[in-house]
């Protein structure tokens, strides 16, 4: 019975590392964690595909957003990243051009299988340059299909206040 306890531990940890799966990420940093904080994590860049997605799905999968990835973030990652979102999404060095509908993702979380990010989208699709919004979007890995988005909360709260929150819940509970 040991062994086969072992085994039934042992596999999933294996097949996490081997797939190439962070198993704790926090992106920023959190004050003494043991967790990566490396945005450029093949890991990170996909969870963030699909959060992205299903943020500027949500609002009119037509937009051309402009897409804003964490701090520290390589060009390499926005270029590989960018043109998956929508066929007419952007990225640039520089600030957004005016009227633009943008995406930020400003926080990700990994543990293990389970992903939240906090994209700030704006509040109203009809208003780009309008108030903004903290979407989380909490996501699943699957071994065959990868990352996919179980659910996506709004926040109704100011932004800032959201971004705290949102680490907060994901302190207690960051499953679905």
């Amino acid at each position: 019975m040991p062994i086969r306890r072992f085994l039934c531990l042992a596999v999933p940890v294996v097949s996490l590392v081997l797939g190439g799966c962070a198993s704790w990420v926090n992106i920023p940093a959190e004050s003494g964690d043991m967790a990566s904080h490396d945005p450029n994590l093949k890991t990170v860049l996909n969870l963030e595909l699909q959060a992205v997605r299903g943020v500027n799905d949500s609002l009119d999968p037509s937009d051309a957003p402009f897409v804003i990835l964490p701090k520290g973030t390589a060009p390499a990652g926005y270029e590989g990243l960018v043109p998956q979102v929508a066929p007419r999404a952007s990225w640039s060095t520089g600030a957004p051009p005016t009227g633009a509908l943008v995406l930020e993702v400003r926080q990700v979380r990994v543990r293990g299988t389970y992903a939240q990010a906090d994209v700030i989208r704006p509040a109203t699709a009809a208003q780009p340059e309008g108030p903004r919004e903290v979407v989380t979007v909490y996501l699943h890995y699957d071994m065959v299909f990868g990352w996919h988005v179980e659910r996506m909360r709004p926040w109704r709260v100011p932004v800032d206040e959201a971004l705290v929150q949102s680490t907060r819940e994901a302190e207690v509970d960051i499953k679905p």
